[in-house]
């Protein structure tokens, strides 16, 4: 039993759906994948919930990689705690707390920039690194149970958001990675470590 959450019995079917058009190159991913799950259920009450993800990996040439991740979420009715979505820590906004942020409405947009200094290196070493802009956005919100799916589903100000922008070090994938990370509300930054790609 979790001593966060009320004990609680679901039942609910899931239907999901991805589309990749994301070959495998020898040391990086390149172009994008699609995803959408939608969960349909009853607690006390019926709920559903939607989840889309569109990823994007994009080699500009062999010293300059962009990937970006935008996610949006939606919940609506009976929606249990565990159920709602959560922005904060690793892998959604790594400058913040774990799940600092929850709601039934979320969007999340990441993006990092990858240097590769191999086709300027003679070294071995330097050849196998890669040197990491990050930045990440992120906006939840608490929409009546009745309310449409696409109610408060985008930011109404720019104040709404949450961001945090860093630098990393890390392999030429980018799986491992080490850094500083900086919340832009509070200045406050943060050491993180990776051992695997966020999207």
């Amino acid at each position: 039993r979790s001593p966060f959450f009320e004990p609680a019995q679901t039942r609910a079917v899931i239907v999901a759906a991805t589309y990749s058009a994301m070959p495998q190159l020898p040391r990086f991913l390149s172009g994008f994948r699609a995803h959408i799950q939608t969960e349909v259920g009853t607690h006390t009450d019926s709920y559903s919930r939607t989840l889309a993800e569109v990823v994007w990996h994009q080699p500009f040439w062999p010293a300059l990689t962009f990937n970006a991740r935008l996610r949006l979420g939606t919940a609506t009715g009976d929606v249990i705690q565990p159920k709602l979505f959560a922005l904060g820590g690793q892998g959604t906004l790594p400058g913040f707390a774990w799940s600092e942020y929850t709601g039934n409405r979320m969007m999340l947009l990441n993006a990092e920039v990858l240097l590769h200094p191999a086709p300027f290196s003679l070294s071995r070493f330097w050849s196998n690194l890669s040197f990491a802009l990050l930045a990440n956005a992120g906006y939840t919100s608490v929409q009546e149970n009745n309310a449409s799916p696409l109610t408060g589903l985008l930011p109404s100000s720019l104040d709404t958001w949450h961001t945090d922008i860093g630098l990393g070090l890390g392999t030429r994938n980018g799986v491992f990675m080490v850094g500083g990370i900086w919340r832009t509300d509070t200045g406050r930054s943060s050491f993180f470590v990776r051992f695997s790609r966020p999207f």
